[in-house]
């Protein structure tokens, strides 16, 4: 038997739950299963019914917009004490058909399609749920406009909640993104502000001329979106993600297209190879659509392959320190310590601690010059005086400056080889 009701419908659906899953199974549960419990409590709390689970999604329905609305709110904003979870939740107001096993009818498919235009941490509502809410304090609605959806004959205006701390977007529907453009050329940035200045999602708060200028800018400020060179003076492009602890959405420009595989593996959204047109700069920035802003940065030893994998054997490594950068010439290195999570470099009578692990660094450095005598330690053969037996199968190397390191047998032998 099938009833038929008036309800508020709320769908809610986990932002980037597929590549998650491909990723990382043990995560992606972990995060669909706070998403639920979150989801779950507040809905009851508030009057709410859960209805379905849908993977990556949620059904819920209210007996008023006013109670969905106000859910919605909590939810958000507690899901945004888990950086790691995001998201999107649309709500429409209209008749739902359900029974024993299943909700369906146009106020489900209407609710699903606004939530699919909301980006990541909004609630997005209907034109009915307005007039429902338009008089309540704290939702503080946005008009985004009528939007055709698929499979509703009418155009629905749609409106975002930016009350409570919720994300306003632009009069696109999106959030106004943070943008710094990092260009050693006038040109290049003159035209990507040119091309840049049609899009109300878009706030330009610092353009930068050099990898160093990049690296404190995106440190200090914590942009959305990186228009990124690669080829500039100082640092490269690569070497200023490297040195990033958290990574903003980022889009590669430059005018070599040999740099566009490498672009990829460190997770750019899009590579503009120059000259680029206005369109193609649009379709760059569709592809920024529903991605989570402030993604934790991949790996430092992803990050220092693609690097590495440009330019050969890293002539040089880069350390930050604050907004600031540390460049050690790989030639001026006696030789570098583990040190917990961190490798401690010895440089002209300094120490230097980088955030890595020694086998990273050991992947970058060319094996003719650098060499791992210890688990503890790898050596610029350059600064080799002697090797010293100084107890059964037990050896030291001894450095032109005196300072003596223990060598490991396997160790030796790899310095054997070199020798």
């Amino acid at each position: 038997m099938t009833n038929r009701r008036l309800m508020a419908v709320m769908f809610s659906d986990i932002v980037g739950y597929t590549s998650i899953m491909q990723e990382d199974e043990s995560r992606a549960k972990e995060v669909r299963d706070r998403c639920e419990e979150v989801v779950g409590t507040l809905v009851r709390e508030m009057g709410g019914e859960l209805v379905q689970f849908y993977g990556d999604g949620i059904l819920s329905v209210f007996p008023s917009a006013i109670q969905a609305t106000s859910c919605a709110q909590k939810i958000q904003q507690r899901i945004n004490e888990t950086p790691s979870a995001s998201l999107r939740i649309g709500i429409h107001v209209g008749d739902i058909v359900y029974d024993a096993n299943s909700v369906f009818g146009d106020a489900v498919n209407v609710a699903s399609r606004i939530q699919s235009l909301a980006i990541p941490g909004a609630v997005y509502v209907s034109d009915k749920v307005f007039d429902e809410i338009k008089n309540q304090p704290g939702f503080d609605p946005f008009s985004l406009g009528p939007m055709v959806l698929k499979n509703v004959k009418r155009p629905v205006e749609v409106f975002a909640l930016t009350g409570g701390g919720l994300p306003k977007p632009g009069t696109t529907g999106r959030l106004v993104l943070k943008t710094i453009l990092v260009d050693d050329e006038d040109l290049a940035r003159q035209v990507l502000r040119e091309y840049l200045s049609s899009h109300d999602e878009i706030e330009i708060i610092r353009e930068c001329t050099n990898g160093f200028e990049a690296v404190k800018a995106i440190t200090e400020l914590s942009p959305d979106l990186v228009f990124l060179d690669i080829q500039m003076p100082k640092l490269n492009g690569f070497e200023v993600l490297e040195l990033l602890e958290r990574r903003p959405v980022v889009i590669f420009t430059t005018a070599y297209d040999e740099y566009a595989l490498k672009a990829f593996e460190v997770h750019a959204v899009d590579y503009l190879l120059k000259p680029f047109s206005q369109q193609r700069l649009d379709e760059a920035l569709r592809n920024v659509e529903g991605l989570p802003v402030h993604e934790e940065q991949p790996g430092v030893t992803g990050l220092l392959s693609s690097s590495a994998g440009v330019q050969g054997f890293v002539e040089r490594i880069l350390v930050r320190d604050g907004s600031n950068v540390h460049v050690v010439q790989v030639g001026t290195i006696d030789f570098i310590e583990a040190r917990d999570d961190y490798a401690c470099l010895k440089t002209e009578g300094r120490e230097i601690l980088k955030q890595t692990t020694l086998t990273a660094l050991e992947e970058q450095l060319d094996p003719k010059r650098f060499v791992r005598i210890h688990r503890s330690f790898i050596l610029n053969i350059d600064r080799l005086a002697k090797v010293e037996l100084y107890a059964k199968d037990s050896r030291v190397a001894i450095l032109t400056d005196g300072t003596r390191l223990h060598v490991s047998r396997s160790g030796y032998s790899r310095l054997k080889n070199l020798l």
